[in-house]
């Protein structure tokens, strides 16, 4: 019995240090940005797209690397790359990256550059949008304190 107990405390010391540790983020990008990623079917959005792996937590501290799903990316042009041994080891820490290249000879590549770049700008028109937001909450917040 006794050594039941001890045997439970270590697992559940072991356990307990998995939970604190963060998990892994990965960051996928691709060369050019806002081809859509695919894991296993399921689609995560235009790159880059960054995903968390609780499993990592148990993994890392075996210090063992972590067998990711297959992925694919889209590109706007239809040119699909797919990767199907990713892995993430603990060595490169929480916060890693993968960049999915182009095929350089595959046919369209203005068109996904074409693509890229109206994303990046889809983008910075969203963030000057929500700093404008920001200001405005801010004064109305201000003007019903002064009340």
């Amino acid at each position: 019995m006794l050594k039941f107990i001890a045997l439970n405390t270590v697992l559940v010391g072991l356990c307990a240090g998995c939970a604190a540790a963060p998990p892994l983020k990965m960051t996928f990008h691709s060369d050019p940005e806002g081809a859509t990623l695919y894991e296993r079917g399921r689609l995560w959005g235009a790159t880059p797209v960054t995903l968390s792996y609780e499993e990592s937590r148990a993994a890392f501290a075996r210090h063992e690397c972590l067998p990711l799903s297959p992925m694919h990316v889209r590109w706007a042009s239809g040119v699909v790359t797919t990767v199907d041994n990713l892995q993430a080891c603990p060595a490169s820490g929480l916060q890693q990256a993968y960049v999915f290249m182009r095929p350089a000879d595959a046919a369209g590549a203005e068109i996904d550059a074409d693509f890229a770049r109206q994303l990046q700008r889809d983008n910075a028109l969203q963030e000057k949008v929500g700093t404008q937001d920001a200001s405005v909450v801010a004064g109305l917040a201000q003007t019903q304190n002064e009340k």
